[in-house]
């Protein structure tokens, strides 16, 4: 294996490991958190994030892809001040930006939590959660820095870090303070956790930037300027389409209990179910991501590599691997959720409504992940801006569904999953064809989805089969689920081989995978 291929499956390995804790970590937390304030403080906490996240995408989402291009374009050159002034540049360009777009929401804070948001109770929770605007605009300069000098850890353990510091103050803060105060300040201390955690990330981020060999005696530095200029270059595009897929977004998270209340139902009953959906149901769903969010850092090098050599035979063979280790991973994580989702909803959050609510939703499961790998192949392709465009329309899809089926009689909810499923066909579909017709290569049915569907129905029905036996043998909840979940697997397992639904190739690839040292 050559050095390249094993620098960059270290770096999968290690981003792969630390995206798992930070999956499994931030599962906990939320279902401790639910635990704490309920679903209708989940659903004030949703109501605040997809504005912040707004704010993200408008202050940060760019930067770093511009960092750690032009990063790693001047340290292939060995043109070390370079990239400290590109760093500073950066920084200064971030902490710039971040400042003026905190400024704007806390002066217009009273008429975004009435008007936009339309509860005034997460107006606290705002305000404490400014300071992470300016924080994470610094954090993503320096991630930026070490992947353009292929340094990954320290993005990793920062990632690690901020997980749980953010939840060691939250929570320690909630169990503190929960009995005494209100909704509005229980999320405010939340918010609180989450700013800790940011400003661990940083300033373990900066003192691993010092140390990193960038300090070095000053030769002849780049003009500022121009360094300015090409960041913005780079940037500017990235952020325009993140930040219109985000306001998408964003307007869809505030009309759900809106559209909710139209349809007849309460304020609180609504912002509660609101918050069953996207902060218990959706973070479980998201669950077997961590695979493909994997995936996509790696293939995005391996095909951007293949283009520049024009290897359509490279980027045929990896965009088949890639789809089909997405299906692999899909398939039985729906599997599991249809036949153990309702009482996982209630060995895990108490709440009969996410068992109610994931077993729909988990059907476009697969669809959504394909969508997912095929963005990151356009990316690799050079085709990031068609991505962007799918993504957007997808959105827009999503929120026709919200506006018009949530609030009718007898839909609710359903209105959403709709949408969900609506959205990821459409996406999905377009980037496929878009890649596909991009390296010629046809669409796998029988290997991408027949073979994986079929072993994922038989692992549904011995899942199902096994859970009830444990059930009848009077055995605890948790028990019967560990005990079902394993002859599933199993059975998926042993019908993927008995079908050669796992190429020879792609054995041999994962076997000399795992021969790699060190890791």
């Amino acid at each position: 294996m050559k050095a390249e291929s094993r620098s960059l499956l270290y770096g999968t390995v290690v981003m792969t490991v630390a995206n798992f804790i930070v999956r499994i970590s931030g599962f906990v937390y939320r279902v401790l958190l639910s635990r704490l304030i309920g679903p209708q403080g989940m659903g004030l906490i949703q109501l605040v994030y997809p504005l912040f996240f707004t704010a993200i995408a408008l202050t940060s989402s760019g930067l770093p892809i511009a960092v750690s291009r032009l990063v790693a374009e001047k340290s292939a050159r060995g043109d070390a001040g370079g990239v400290r002034r590109t760093v500073s540049t950066a920084l200064r360009l971030s902490a710039a930006v971040s400042l003026t777009v905190s400024a704007i929401l806390l002066l217009a804070i009273n008429p975004v939590s009435e008007h936009i948001i339309k509860d005034l109770r997460a107006r606290g929770a705002m305000i404490a959660l400014l300071p992470s605007l300016v924080i994470i605009s610094l954090v993503v300069v320096l991630k930026g820095y070490f992947y353009g000098i292929k340094s990954v850890r320290p993005p990793a353990l920062a990632e690690i870090l901020e997980q749980f510091v953010r939840m060691g103050v939250s929570l320690a803060l909630l169990y503190w303070a929960a009995p005494r105060f209100n909704l509005a300040v229980t999320a405010a201390l939340v918010m609180l956790g989450t700013v800790m955690g940011d400003l661990a990330s940083l300033a373990y981020l900066h003192y691993s930037y010092g140390i990193s060999g960038t300090k070095v005696k000053d030769t002849v530095l780049p003009k500022q300027g121009r360094i300015l200029r090409d960041l913005i270059a780079i940037a500017l595009p990235i952020t325009g389409t993140r930040l219109i897929s985000s306001v998408l977004q964003s307007v869809n998270s505030v009309i759900i209990p809106q559209r909710l209340g139209a349809g007849g139902m309460p304020v609180d009953e609504a912002i509660g179910l609101f918050g069953i959906m996207t902060g218990m149901v959706m973070p479980l769903l998201f669950m077997p991501f961590v695979v493909t969010n994997a995936l996509q850092v790696n293939i995005i090098p391996n095909l951007s590599e293949n283009v520049a050599t024009e290897n359509i035979r490279g980027l045929q063979d990896k965009t088949d691997k890639a789809l089909l280790i997405t299906t692999f991973t899909a398939f039985p994580s729906v599997a599991l959720l249809i036949s153990l989702g309702r009482p996982i909803g209630d060995l895990l959050y108490g709440q009969p409504m996410v068992g109610e609510l994931i077993v729909p939703v988990s059907l476009g499961l697969v669809v959504h992940a394909l969508q997912h790998t095929s963005s990151g192949i356009l990316n690799g392709l050079g085709k990031q801006n068609r991505a962007a465009i799918h993504f957007i329309i997808g959105s827009v899809v999503q929120l026709i569904c919200s506006y018009f089926l949530i609030a009718r009689p007898g839909i609710g909810i359903y209105g959403y999953i709709a949408g969900f499923f609506a959205s990821s066909i459409v996406v999905c579909i377009l980037n496929l064809s878009t890649a596909l017709d991009a390296i010629k290569l046809p669409f796998n049915t029988v290997d991408w989805l027949l073979k994986p569907g079929f072993s994922a129905f038989l692992m549904t029905s011995v899942t199902s089969a096994a859970y009830k036996f444990c059930q009848a043998q009077g055995l605890p909840l948790y028990l019967s689920l560990a005990a079902s979940f394993v002859p599933g697997i199993a059975s998926y397992i042993l019908s993927l081989f008995a079908l050669k639904g796992i190429p020879p190739a792609l054995l041999a690839r994962f076997k000399k995978a795992g021969t790699r040292p060190g890791i």
